[in-house]
C-alpha cells in the first residue's frame, strides 16, 4: 500500500505540466520564405516540448534548427501520415522556463504565377503556407511579411501594421489555418544543383577551384518566341553574376563547358574581392548553366601560425542568393600535415568526413576535411569552419629530394637518348 501511495506521488509530482505556452511566427523573404518561431513556454518538469507541423510543408523545409541562449538544442522529427502531420520534440535545457526559437526554410515552396507567360505579362509568385504550429494550450501571433502584394486569402481576420506586415491573433489555434497571396518580385530565385569548392593549402598560397552545377532561373518560362533584343524587356533575368570572395584574390580562370569565359572579372578591394561572372548567355525563366572558377589568394589570409601549429579559418558560406541543394566543401592541408582539431557549429544538415589524399612527388599523403551540406540558403549562412593542424617539415625535405631526383633522371634519360641519336 505504501509503495503504490509513493508510486502515485512520484507520477504526480513528476507530471510535466505547462502553465504558459506562446509562439510569435515571423514569415519572411530572403528571398525564399523563411520562418522564425519564437518560443516561450513555462511549466513544471519540463523537459521535452511538442508542436505539430503539415506533413505537406514538411517535404518542403531544410536548415531546421532549434536555438536557446546561443546553443543549438536537440530534436527528433516524427512523421504522422495518418493524420497528414509530423511531430518535432525538442529537448528543453530548463525544466521550469524556455524561451527558444525555431527556423527553417519553405524550399521549393513559391509556384510561378503564371507558370508560363509572354514578356507582356507580369511576373508573379504564389505562396501558400500555414500562420502557426499547434501545441497543447498554445497562444500564437504570426507577423507576415509582405512584398509587392498583388491578392491575399486567409481564413482568420488579420490586423495591418504599417504597409508591409499582415498580424494575425494571438489566437489560441485549434486547427492549421493557411494563408495564399500572389505578389510580384524583381528578385531572381535562383537554386544550385551541386556547389563543391575545393581549397588547396599550398606552401606560399591558396588556390581554390569552385564548380557550380545547375546554377537555374526558377522563373516563369516564356511562352512564344523572341529574338535576341528581347530579353532587355524582360523583367525577372539573370544577364550578370557575382561573388564575394577572399581578399587580395588573384588569376581568375572562369569556364563552361565550351571553354574560356573571357568577360568572367575579378576587381580586389583592401577589405574584399569581387569576382564579377556573367554567364555566357542571359539566364530567361526556366534555363540553367554550369561552370567552374579557379582562383588564388595569399595564404596568411586564412592561415596563422598559433604556436607549434596553424590555424586555418574557411567560411562555409558561398556568396550566392538561393537554395543550393549539395554543397561540398573540400580542405586540402599540404603533404604529411597532422589535425589536431576541427571545430563548426554541428548542423544536422551537414555530413564529414576526414580523408587521406595521394600527393606527387612524395609518399606521404595530403589530409583532407570534407563537410556536405544539404539544402542550404546560403544568404543564411555565416558558419565559419577552423582547422587547427601541424605541419611535417620532413615531408616538405622528402618532396624536394623525390622531385630533384625525378627532374636529374629525365634530364639524364634525354641526354642519352641525345647521345644515342648522334651515334
Amino acid at each position: 500500500m505504501v509503495g503504490v501511495i509513493l508510486l502515485l506521488f512520484i507520477i504526480c509530482y513528476c507530471h510535466a505540466t505547462i502553465t504558459k505556452n506562446q509562439v510569435e511566427v515571423n514569415i519572411d523573404f530572403t528571398p525564399f520564405p523563411k520562418r522564425t518561431m519564437e518560443f516561450s513556454v513555462e511549466g513544471d518538469h519540463l523537459k521535452q516540448y511538442h508542436f505539430t507541423l503539415p506533413l505537406n510543408e514538411s517535404l518542403q523545409m531544410t536548415q531546421f534548427t532549434c536555438i536557446e541562449n546561443g546553443k543549438e538544442l536537440q530534436f527528433e522529427v516524427i512523421a504522422k501520415p495518418e493524420n497528414e502531420t509530423i511531430e518535432v520534440i525538442v529537448d528543453l535545457l530548463d525544466q521550469q522556463k524556455n524561451k527558444f526559437t525555431c527556423k527553417y526554410l519553405h524550399i521549393d515552396a513559391l509556384e510561378n504565377y503564371p507558370k508560363e507567360r509572354s514578356l507582356s505579362e507580369k511576373y508573379k509568385f504564389l505562396f501558400t503556407t500555414h500562420l502557426c504550429p499547434l501545441s497543447d494550450h498554445i497562444k500564437c501571433t504570426t507577423l507576415f511579411n509582405l512584398k509587392s502584394i498583388q491578392s491575399i486569402a486567409f481564413s482568420i481576420k488579420s490586423t495591418t501594421e504599417g504597409s508591409n506586415r499582415l498580424k494575425f491573433g494571438p489566437y489560441e489555434p485549434t486547427e492549421f489555418k493557411f494563408i495564399s497571396y500572389h505578389f510580384q518580385s524583381s528578385l531572381h530565385p535562383m537554386t544550385y544543383g551541386r556547389v563543391q569548392k575545393v581549397v588547396n593549402i599550398n606552401e606560399d598560397n591558396i588556390y581554390v577551384h569552385m564548380e557550380i552545377d545547375d546554377m537555374k532561373n526558377n522563373g516563369a518560362i516564356l511562352n512564344k518566341e523572341f529574338n535576341r533584343n528581347d530579353f532587355n524587356y524582360e523583367g525577372i533575368y539573370l544577364k550578370d553574376f557575382s561573388m564575394e570572395v577572399e581578399v587580395n584574390a588573384y588569376d581568375l580562370e572562369y569556364r563552361d563547358s565550351t571553354g574560356l569565359i573571357t568577360t568572367g572579372r575579378l576587381i580586389s578591394r583592401p577589405k574584399s574581392s569581387t569576382l564579377y561572372l556573367p554567364p555566357r548567355y542571359p539566364l530567361l525563366g526556366g534555363w540553367k548553366t554550369s561552370f567552374e572558377v579557379n582562383y588564388n589568394y595569399p595564404l596568411d589570409v586564412s592561415v596563422q601560425q598559433i604556436k607549434e601549429q596553424k590555424r586555418l579559418v574557411i567560411p562555409l558560406k558561398v556568396d550566392f542568393k538561393g537554395i543550393v541543394s549539395n554543397e561540398e566543401v573540400d580542405i586540402v592541408l599540404p603533404e604529411g600535415a597532422t589535425i589536431t582539431s576541427i571545430n563548426y557549429p554541428k548542423r544536422s544538415y551537414i555530413e564529414e568526413t576526414v580523408y587521406n589524399q595521394p600527393s606527387f612527388g612524395t609518399y606521404y599523403k595530403k589530409p583532407v576535411v570534407q563537410l556536405i551540406l544539404k539544402e542550404v540558403d546560403m544568404s543564411d549562412n555565416t558558419d565559419i569552419l577552423e582547422i587547427y593542424y601541424k605541419e611535417n617539415p620532413a615531408a616538405k625535405r622528402t618532396k624536394n629530394i623525390i622531385v630533384a631526383f625525378l627532374t636529374s633522371s629525365i634530364i639524364i634519360i634525354f641526354l642519352l637518348y641525345a647521345k644515342v641519336i648522334n651515334n
